[in-house]
């Protein structure tokens, strides 16, 4: 069973039985057009006549309707991009919705196309009759942390020795729980819990990996770029006065702010090229979660290359110091030294693109990757000088409680 799912508060993209499935290798090369094209070269048949792409609003913060190209590509990245990721193009059972109105399409593509469309990649298939179960969901669970609390607290100090000796500025270091459940799990119930939950993030459903991510790393629509990096966390209370106290030793908190900038200054530097302007406010502004607040800036560009679209972009920004660290190669060395496992597609680019080259996607944060009965999430922070082993642990306990809201449930 495979199901897709994608939606932030102005649109939303679902689709399941009938789909291809491509694999791209390492050996695959210049994918990023090939997929587009294949995308161009689909058939499309709808329930209603259709002479032009469907109008959607695109990211309310852009406040711009843009025109869509149907079909759409799924696509989950690997954290390092370099390793085979998987793309999903639904050919049936595919709805766009803008607000209350939709639209239904299939695409005509006989089995034996698949081979010639996408000839490009390392394998593809067709998969056919793909339903969701709705299986009754779990009753008990067991977490199953694998960084101890001390093992993770000694990485921090490992990490902090890297900065103090100057070898790097900032390094993301992150911890696994693995929760074990006595019946599999539904991504489709996930998904409805993560909405009630977190209806300002964008939710999203692919092979299995679910999540709820509050973190943009880039959208494209037409010519225009925005992308919205989040760096700098505090709990919340429950309290509205006491969580106001929270958010303005946040934003007066130099520790967090140089962790913030940090990552801003690295998507500039990233995109230095590609753009003629940009505009972002003077100083970081507050996301409120259910749990946590963050330190976000948003970003807008107009992109000065129109032959590049959304994965172009994915491939210049990821990763960012947001889910990294800075300086990127240096920071990424010492990540993997220290963590000692693969991330997979925790902190990859998630999201999708249209025939057109439009597309977005967000950072894989806030996650699961769920196998039947058993789920793995992974918690990261930012280490940077003045981190405090003992409190970066606390912020990884708070970043869990999102998907262990919805996963386990009394």
């Amino acid at each position: 069973m495979t199901s897709f799912f994608f939606s932030n508060s102005a649109y939303e993209i679902s689709a399941n039985s009938k789909y291809v499935e491509i694999e791209v290798t390492n050996g695959t090369k210049n994918w990023f057009d090939d997929l587009q094209s294949l995308l161009r070269s689909l058939r499309l048949s709808t329930s209603q006549s259709i002479t032009s792409s469907p109008d959607v609003v695109a990211n309310s913060a852009m406040n711009n309707d843009v025109e869509f190209a149907p079909p759409f590509a799924f696509i989950a990245f690997e954290y390092d991009l370099s390793e085979p990721c998987k793309i999903f193009i639904p050919l049936r059972g595919r709805e766009v919705q803008k607000m209350t109105s939709s639209m239904e399409y299939k695409v005509q593509l006989e089995d034996t196309e698949v081979s010639n469309l996408a000839k490009s990649f390392g394998h593809s298939k067709i998969v056919t009759d793909s339903t969701i179960e709705l299986n009754s969901p779990p009753e008990n669970f067991q977490l199953d942390p694998v960084e101890s609390h001390s093992s993770f607290k000694s990485n921090v100090e490992t990490a902090l020795a890297a900065i103090k000796s100057g070898q790097i500025k900032k390094v993301v270091l992150s911890r696994r729980v693995i929760v074990h459940a006595d019946r599999p799990f539904t991504p489709t119930i996930v998904i409805e819990r993560l909405s009630n939950l977190y209806p300002t993030c964008a939710l999203f459903s692919i092979d299995g990996f679910v999540g709820a991510s509050p973190e943009l790393l880039i959208s494209k629509f037409e010519n225009q770029l925005f992308s919205q990096p989040l760096a700098g966390t505090v709990g919340r209370s429950g309290d509205e006065k006491n969580d106001q106290k929270l958010m303005d030793e946040l934003l007066q908190s130099e520790k967090m702010k140089n962790e913030h900038e940090i990552v801003v200054q690295s998507i500039m530097e990233s995109l230095q090229g590609n753009y003629k302007d940009m505009n972002m406010p003077s100083s970081p502004e507050i996301v409120k979660l259910r749990n946590v607040c963050h330190l976000s800036t948003p970003i807008h560009f107009t992109a000065s290359k129109p032959e590049l679209n959304v994965l172009d972009y994915v491939s210049l920004l990821h990763p960012t110091p947001a889910v990294g660290g800075y300086p990127t190669t240096e920071a990424l060395k010492i990540q993997k030294e220290i963590e000692g496992f693969d991330r997979k597609r925790y902190a990859a680019p998630i999201g999708w693109m249209d025939a057109n080259g439009n597309g977005e996607f967000y950072v894989g944060i806030r996650s699961a990757q769920i196998t039947n009965s058993k789920a793995l999430m992974i918690s990261g922070v930012g280490i940077v000088e003045g981190s405090k082993p003992e409190s970066e642990l606390i912020e990884t306990q708070l970043k869990f409680q999102a998907m262990l809201s919805t996963l386990v449930r009394p």
